[in-house]
This record gives C-alpha cells, sequence and structure tokens, in this order.
C-alpha cells in the first residue's frame, strides 16, 4: 500500500511492507517517509493507514465471523 500526501511544506511519500505469519495476521509494518517540514503531514499518512487497516481487519473478521478483539 502506498500513499501520498502533499502541501505547501512538500510532499509526503508513504511506502508500506507488512509481513505475515502463519496464520496471516499482520506481525509488522515499515513506513518510509521523506519530507521536508512535514511532520503533520507524516502525522496524517499514519492516521489514515491506522484507520484503514482496522477498518479492513474488522471487516475480514466480520466476513469470517469471528469477533473483533478489543484494543490492547
Amino acid at each position: 500500500m502506498s500513499r501520498e500526501i502533499r502541501d505547501i511544506h512538500g510532499t509526503v511519500y508513504g511506502q508500506v511492507t507488512s509481513a505475515t505469519n502463519a496464520e496471516d495476521r499482520i506481525v509488522g509494518v515499515v513506513i518510509r517517509l521523506n519530507a521536508h517540514k512535514a511532520e503533520e503531514m507524516a502525522e496524517a499518512l499514519l492516521d489514515s493507514l491506522w484507520t484503514e487497516c482496522n477498518a479492513l481487519g474488522a471487516a475480514i473478521m466480520a466476513e469470517l465471523g469471528k469477533p473483533i478483539p478489543e484494543e490492547q
């Protein structure tokens, strides 16, 4: 998954790679950011990624008929 966020301060490129274990659960995520004066943009990228991952996980769990785990 890749996402690009732009504003007047520059551009943030976020590239996410994930590894899964035998149970097909995401066990690691790497995000690479390269930008000038982009702390707020990096925060927005991470917030968006978190929201998308949670929504996808909930949809998969619902499709499988399994309960959604509580946040830790």
